[in-house]
């Protein structure tokens, strides 16, 4: 920083480009300069990856694909008709010198920060074909994928720690592993129901720091008696006809947004004080009844899944299995923006898949004034899929219209 990187940018008649004025006069004398270096931006062969993917014909192929490294990070589940599974937690992730803290900043001064090479995919974590038959991922601990005794062990890896990895489980996994563990098999419709869940695990590490939200004293504070009982009452689901659902869901909103959470924080938990929890209540009570002029407001009149003039009630919550995260909408509502979107089940047999269901919030057009920009909605809120087949001459069979894009 400094004027001698200024005095570098000046122009042919001395004078320093406006822009750069701009960063001097921001930075100060004394500031500095940052430089970025992205895995992503080196590579734009994303769409190449995709095309092969959809080539390949088994394990062995779909992993040659990943080995070329153009997809840039993702959690990645695999299954097929020869009842292989896989997961893999892809990216092309730089090979780092471990001597620095790559969570924050480092030195630009050094070729030692200066990475040219990549962690091949083989020595990314991944778990294939474990003796109790299933992988998962719900966005948590790459430690925990499959059942304890065939998890990847801390010490036991091959890539370096400093990779970016969660460490941690999220109210998802907790509550998949809950139902996981209730019986030896499962049918395709118990995995749907899993897919489907919308209730918070019985503990987690998040829910042992919001605790206090569900255990204050209705005599301390009398003002917040009635919503500290709903709370109290809340069963942990969020049904469209839960009210406890409605109090928790404003009161953790205010306290994410005032603390700055984001997802991260499901795994790191809330760490805050009794009077903000207190802020978050009295925030929920304030909020319920200036647009609904009541305490008992069922989730469904609240939590909403909009797109153009169509508004349903939205099952499910943040971090949870049925997962929607809330942004504020209109006259105290909130609508869905992130969360479940595109949902695909595969049944496979012997032959290949045999019955494969999917779901999307929306519609198949994102046209406004399509017959299919919102006609999938009322089935996504129900949790209703339909039925999808790779047979093309069944797909023309039903086709709405054939036509050539040229």
């Amino acid at each position: 920083g400094g004027e001698k990187q200024t005095h570098k940018a000046a122009g042919v008649d001395g004078k320093v480009p406006p822009s750069r004025l701009a960063v001097r006069d921001r930075l100060g004398s004394g500031g500095a300069l940052y430089s970025l270096r992205l895995s992503g931006n080196m590579d734009i062969r994303m769409s190449q990856h995709f095309y092969e993917l959809s080539k390949t014909k088994n394990l062995e192929e779909f992993k040659a694909v990943f080995n070329k490294q153009m997809l840039i990070r993702f959690n990645i589940v695999y299954a097929d008709k020869y009842d292989n599974i896989f997961y893999l937690c892809n990216g092309i992730i730089p090979e780092r010198d471990t001597s620095y803290n790559w969570e924050g900043v480092v030195p630009g001064n050094t070729s030692k920060t200066l990475w040219k090479k990549f962690i091949p995919m083989e020595n990314l974590p991944q778990v294939e074909n474990p003796e109790c038959g299933y992988v998962y991922n719900t966005n948590h601990s790459e430690f925990n994928v499959t059942c304890m005794e065939n998890n990847l062990k801390i010490d036991n890896v091959k890539f370096p720690k400093n990779i970016g990895l969660r460490y941690g489980n999220n109210n998802r996994s907790e509550r998949f592993m809950e139902l996981i563990n209730q019986k030896e098999k499962f049918s395709f419709d118990d995995i749907k129901a899993i897919k489907f869940d919308h209730q918070f695990p019985d503990s987690s590490y998040f829910l042992s720091t919001i605790r206090p939200l569900f255990e204050m004293d209705t005599a301390r504070y009398p003002q917040l008696a009635k919503s500290i009982l709903i709370l109290k009452n809340w069963d942990k689901k969020a049904e469209p006809n839960s009210v406890g659902a409605t109090m928790a869901a404003l009161s953790v909103d205010y306290i994410f947004k005032n603390k700055k959470y984001w997802v991260e924080d499901f795994i790191k938990g809330v760490h805050v004080d009794e009077a903000t929890f207190v802020e978050a209540v009295d925030s929920a009570q304030k909020h319920l009844y200036k647009y609904f002029g009541k305490l008992e407001v069922p989730l469904g009149d609240i939590m909403k899944l909009v797109r153009g003039d169509v508004e349903l009630p939205l099952p499910g919550y943040s971090d949870m299995l049925l997962a929607n995260y809330p942004q504020a909408y209109k006259d105290g509502k909130y609508r869905g923006f992130m969360g479940d979107s595109y949902t695909h089940f595969v049944q496979f047999s012997k032959d290949g898949p045999e019955n494969i269901e999917t779901l999307v919030p929306f519609g198949s057009s994102a046209k406004p004034g399509s017959k299919h920009y919102t006609d999938q909605m009322q089935n996504f809120v129900n949790h209703k899929t339909k039925k999808m087949t790779m047979n093309k001459e069944e797909i023309l069979k039903n086709a709405e219209r054939i036509y050539h894009p040229e």
